[in-house]
């Protein structure tokens, strides 16, 4: 039986039809952008993402009718927090009432879903809590249906794409964070921390950057500084877990992102002595191609009935609404009778006082010392006092940001030449070879010079292919936009191995 999944990217719409794990169909538009300067474009981007998404569907029928929706992380709620092992019928109003501790709006407001794992070294329940507003949630099933399709299912993007592992058959039990990343299509990055398949935390990163000029936003970061970027938003994402689980020491990070990148991040994983694991995506499905991660979010969405994963969270099919109290019918006014005073009054009295006394102390007993582990459990900060107050612990967390702000405004100020110095081999003659070079900077001023031989058995013919290799470098554009000023300090004969060559040195210097 054939199935869809539709996945809502920041810059792409993705939908696949798969029949089992086989694709049949697949259907990829770009996001519309909004353009204000136009007067009479009144549609919402929202209208006309569903208006191109039943043009596409009249253009490529689809037998399935049901689809499974996957929406990006940053219109979720995601939270997980410990509470007390309760009973089954008390932990809805329990993660209820605990949950509007960490959201900025009415839990009645949200359509959620929340799971279980039980913590034993902490013997409690970890709570997974994942909502989404319930005007969101109808705006992307409203596209669905204006396409005149019906929505089984709607799931968080980083937790439908475990799927994916499960389908590589890799199942790690021990902590480990999984990166779904690809900074050419710039889809949002997903950071999932997971243990033994439960989702323990998860982060979404956006690795564009962009400026507005007029009414147009104009993408302002290159393939290179997105893929810098990454780094520092996983090491930032690392350490923002280990503050919150410090107990849970992550064990492997593992990358599923275009193969191209692969040396780069798993060079990055060793500088942070951490086991690392790329993986392969292309021999899931039979379709070969560009890696593209919103096309396997899809995929992954379309095996929603195939693959189930340890931990599913379907916030259509469980909502948390507020329960409606029974109604009590209402007493019937009583009439004090006439009585006389009596010394029993007295001492019934002072008994309801003591029984409430006590019972308020019964309960206060347990949770005064529940509060006392809790801050005695509290991992242990340098710089950072126990008894500090919050003041004192946002001043700290303001020093750690702007050292973190410092770092990566260094990492920026590097120069790339990757694609300059890349050109050199591209033009250098046949004939002419390299025996060393050196490369400065200093402040605003970049200096490249370059040592070599040329060998043609003919000193003449040896000195004008060093004037070629010259002029070429002078000509290539990209090279001379950072080195404007090239020229030939020196060119002698020399011998080597009893061999006459030419020996030349040449000078590129440029700012930056």
């Amino acid at each position: 039986m054939k199935s869809l999944g539709l996945y809502f990217g920041p810059r792409n719409i993705h939908l696949i039809e798969a029949d089992g794990k086989k694709i049949s169909k697949v259907i990829q538009f770009p996001v519309p952008k909004s353009e204000t300067n136009i007067l009479d474009d009144k549609a919402s981007e929202d209208v006309k993402i569903a208006q191109m998404l039943s043009e596409q569907l009249r253009k490529n029928p689809v037998e399935s009718k049901s689809v499974n929706m996957v929406i990006p992380g940053k219109d979720f709620i995601i939270r997980t927090f410990h509470m007390p092992v309760l009973p089954q019928n008390e932990l809805h109003d329990a993660v209820r009432f605990e949950a509007k501790k960490y959201i900025p709006f009415k839990v009645e407001e949200l359509a959620a879903d929340f799971r279980t794992f039980f913590d034993k070294p902490n013997k409690k329940n970890l709570i997974l809590f994942v909502g989404i507003k319930k005007d969101i949630l109808a705006k992307y099933t409203a596209m669905a249906i204006e396409s005149n399709l019906k929505v089984d299912s709607v799931e968080y993007a980083g937790f439908s794409a475990i799927r994916l592992l499960q389908q590589a058959n890799i199942r790690e039990k021990d902590t480990c964070a999984v990166v779904y990343a690809d900074p050419a299509e710039d889809d949002e990055v997903n950071f999932v921390v997971l243990e033994d398949g439960f989702p323990l935390f998860s982060r979404d990163i956006v690795l564009s950057g962009y400026t507005d000029e007029g009414s147009v936003k104009i993408e302002k970061l290159a393939l290179a500084d997105k893929i810098e970027k990454l780094k520092i938003e996983v090491r930032v994402s690392l350490d923002y877990y280990l503050r919150k689980f410090p107990t849970r020491n992550i064990k492997k990070l593992i990358f599923v992102a275009p193969p191209e990148y692969r040396v780069e991040l798993e060079n990055f994983v060793k500088d942070r002595a951490l086991a690392s694991r790329f993986v392969e995506l292309s021999g899931l499905v039979d379709r070969p191609g560009a890696f593209s991660l919103g096309f396997y979010k899809a995929y992954a969405a379309s095996q929603t009935k195939a693959v189930v994963p340890k931990v599913k969270v379907d916030l259509l099919a469980v909502t948390m609404k507020t329960k409606t109290a029974h109604a009590r019918p209402m007493a019937h006014a009583l009439k004090m009778p006439q009585f006389n005073f009596s010394m029993k009054y007295v001492l019934w009295g002072l008994l309801l006082c003591g029984v409430v006394f006590g019972w308020g102390l019964y309960k206060r007993v347990p949770a005064e010392r529940e509060r006392d582990m809790a801050i005695s459990s509290q991992p242990r900060v340098a710089g950072v006092a126990p008894s500090a107050s919050i003041d004192e612990v946002n001043a700290k967390n303001a020093q750690y940001i702007e050292r973190l702000r410092n770092i990566d405004s260094q990492l920026r100020k590097r120069l790339f030449l990757t694609e300059e110095l890349d050109v050199i081999p591209q033009v250098i003659p046949e004939g002419v070879w390299f025996r060393d070079f050196a490369f400065t900077d200093k402040q605003n001023t970049v200096e490249l010079v370059i040592y070599g031989w040329a060998y043609l058995e003919d000193s003449n013919r040896e000195l004008e292919a060093i004037n070629n290799f010259l002029t070429r470098l002078k000509e290539n554009q990209k090279f001379s936009v950072v080195f404007r000023d090239i020229k030939m300090t020196s060119a002698t004969q020399e011998k080597l191995d009893n061999t006459p060559v030419t020996s030349f040195v040449i000078m590129c210097k440029g700012t930056r």
